[in-house]
């Protein structure tokens, strides 16, 4: 019996991998996207035409959606546990 629970084993390394990885892709995601509206909104209204950093943008949601996938997958244990109790 003890041979199909092989599986269930946590892995320590491999979620606290996630966990990094989701809090680094988050937090460059949401800087980028926040230079790119800063960038955006500053030169509405003013004759200095077009934005110049808005692909940040372009930039910053992918990797803001690998991060939040990472953060997910990496405290899905403990969020799924306290939900269950």
């Amino acid at each position: 019996m003890e041979e199909k629970k092989t599986n269930l084993r946590e892995n320590k390394t491999a979620k606290l991998i996630l966990r990094i990885i989701g809090f680094i892709f988050t937090i460059s995601g949401l800087a980028c996207m926040i230079i790119a509206f800063i960038d955006f909104f500053s030169h509405i209204g003013l004759d200095s035409g077009m934005p110049t950093k808005f692909f940040l943008f372009y930039i910053g949601a992918p990797l803001l959606f690998i991060g939040i996938v990472c953060l997910g997958l990496g405290f899905m244990k403990a969020v799924t546990g306290y939900v269950a109790s």
